[in-house]
Parts: C-alpha cells; structure tokens; sequence
C-alpha cells in the first residue's frame, strides 16, 4: 500500500483531514506551542509525509518473512521506532520557530499525533495486504483449477486416439481378408476421418455441423463392414452451429457396436436426432453373448469430458429394448465465458 504511485494524493487528504479534525474538535488548544493554522496544517501534512514515507522505505526492506502476519507485525513495530525518531524531530524544529529557549515543546503531541496516523495507515494497510493475498490465493487457485482441467482433458483425448485407432485396424484386417478394392476405399475413407482427428484433438469443442460431417465418414467405413445389418440414421434441424466435445458421437456409435449384437438376425438400429438443447443417440439393444472384457472408455470419456467443460452433464437410459444418451449441446459463446472466468 505504501508503495502507490497515488499516495501523495492519499497523503494530502488524511492530512488535510487530521488538520480539520483538530480543528473542530478544538485539539489546537491543548498544544504547548502556539502555531497558526497554516504553521500547523504544514507540520501536520509534513509530518503524515514523514511517516507514510518511512513505511515505504521499510515495506520495500526484503524480510525474510513469509507469513504475512509476522511481516506485517515486524514492519510495525520497526515503524513505532521512526515515529518516536520523526516526533523528536519535528518538536525540534517547532522550538526553534516557536520557543528558542525550549529544547523539545510540543513532544507528546507530535509523538501522539504522529502515532495515531501510523495506527491508522498500519490498519488499512493490513486490510490492503490481507486482501491482496486473498486474490493472489484466489488466482493461484484458479490457475491450478484451469491447469488441471487442460490435464484432464488431454488425458481424455489421449484415451480417444489408442481406442479409435484400434477398432479402426482391426475392421480394415477384416475388409482385407475379403477384398482388396474395397480395402482401398475403406483406407481412403479412413484417411478423411483421421485428418478430422489431428485437426480437432487439441480441440475442447466442435461445431455439430462438423461433427456430423465427420460422422458420415465414419459410418461410412462401419457400412463397409457390417453391410445392411447396421442402420445409422441421422436428422438434425438447421441449426448445426451449436458445439459438443470432439468424437462424441463416434464414442457412442462404437459403443452400441461393442456391447450389441450386429448381425443378419439382429440388426443394430442407431439413430441420431436434435430434440431442443439436446442431441438424442439411441440403439435397440440386444447384449453380446461372448464374454469379452468392457473397457468403459467411451461412456465414461464422454461423461467426463462434458463435467470438465460445461454444467450440464448426458443423460444416459438404458431401458429394456433401447440405449440412450442425450447429449446437450453447448453455446461457444457461452463455452468461452464460463472458461474466462475459470
């Protein structure tokens, strides 16, 4: 606080302040020296510089001093010793203007007055530190708050990328060993969804038009391996501008496939909707039968991302013939507030 580029503004209104306060309250009369009003308003403004002044000299002294109680109560107490030396001082000086013969007139008033204005600036000082440490406190809590969201959410994408890229080999292992043109395709394909993969995976939010565009990649390829026994049917409203986490909707799709049964005799139906605010996905289900491992990568990936980035969390049913997730989907704009204030 002492260190202010403003503080002589400061200074001049508590001395002027004190100089009126004196005065309507008649303390000009209790003094053993007879000053006049402007005599007095001089030794009261110089002497509110002199204290203010020392306590900047002393608050920029470096003081192995962490805790900020110690400081502050270290800082005063040197303080009280450049109030009796500034007091000593300008009751000097007030004998010789106003009493030669006397050595030092006007002692306990000057200390008095020169004690309560240290009092005074100390308080509010401390209020100024313990505030200033307070937001710092606050800031740092934020910073690490916001850092380790950024951790987690790289965590999540990086949960993405070995998953998607897994499924992705083994469906082309299987079109190879049935044919080769469409082999060729499928990696043509596959290369347009994996562009869309490096371009977003530093990516918090997507566009749903663009995410939807990559879908149709994506299904693409699933089409090329499951044939007609996989059904994804996909109808959103006009507005696309809206945004949701990258590869959501590809994590659920490769979950319905994963955890159901997609054959001739139980074709897997999946569809994609807008209903208001949301994004509905839903499949029939009918369990796999073999008895092969669940990771729970995608749904849990999902859920967490959107706790990470937004307030409102998927809703996730599972009833007896139907899977469903609905996913809202997030205003940017609003996205990019809510993560500035963070």
């Amino acid at each position: 606080m002492f260190s202010t580029k403003l503080r002589y503004i400061y200074i001049t209104l508590l001395g002027a302040y004190s100089f009126l306060n004196i005065k309507f309250t008649e303390g000009d009369k209790a003094l053993s020296t007879n000053l006049s009003d402007l005599n007095l308003f001089i030794v009261i403004i110089l002497l509110t510089i002199s204290v203010w002044e020392c306590n900047h000299l002393i608050e920029r002294t470096r003081v192995r001093v962490e805790k900020i109680t110690s400081r502050l109560i270290y800082q005063f107490l040197i303080s009280i010793g450049a109030v009796i030396i500034l007091s000593l001082i300008t009751s000097y000086l007030i004998g010789i203007i106003t009493i030669p013969e006397a050595l030092l007139p006007g002692f306990k008033q000057a200390l008095g007055f020169a004690f309560r204005i240290n009092l005074f600036l100390h308080c509010i000082n401390a209020i100024y530190q313990y505030n200033k440490e307070l937001n710092n406190t606050q800031l740092e809590a934020e910073r690490l708050k916001k850092q380790s969201t950024e951790a987690q959410l790289e965590t999540l994408r990086n949960q993405v990328n070995p998953h998607f890229l897994f499924n992705s080999l083994n469906i082309l292992t299987s079109i190879i060993e049935e044919d080769t043109k469409t082999a060729v395709k499928y990696v043509s394909e596959l290369s347009k969804v994996y562009r869309y993969l490096l371009k977003n995976e530093q990516e918090n939010l997507v566009q749903l038009e663009e995410e939807l565009d990559f879908i149709e990649s994506y299904v693409f390829l699933l089409k090329l391996r499951f044939h007609e026994n996989l059904e994804i049917d996909i109808i959103t409203d006009e507005n696309t501008k809206q945004s949701i986490p990258p590869f959501t909707l590809q994590l659920l799709i490769e979950n319905a496939i994963k955890h159901n049964e997609v054959s001739s005799y139980h074709k897997l139906k999946i569809s994609i909707h807008q209903q208001n605010d949301h994004l509905i996905v839903e499949n029939n289900t009918r369990a796999r039968t073999d008895n092969s491992k669940r990771s729970g990568i995608g749904l849990s990936n999902i859920t967490n991302r959107y706790q990470l980035l937004t307030s409102s969390k998927p809703e996730i049913s599972n009833e007896t013939e139907k899977f469903i997730v609905r996913l809202p989907v997030i205003d940017a704009i609003t996205y990019e507030d809510n993560h500035n204030r963070r």
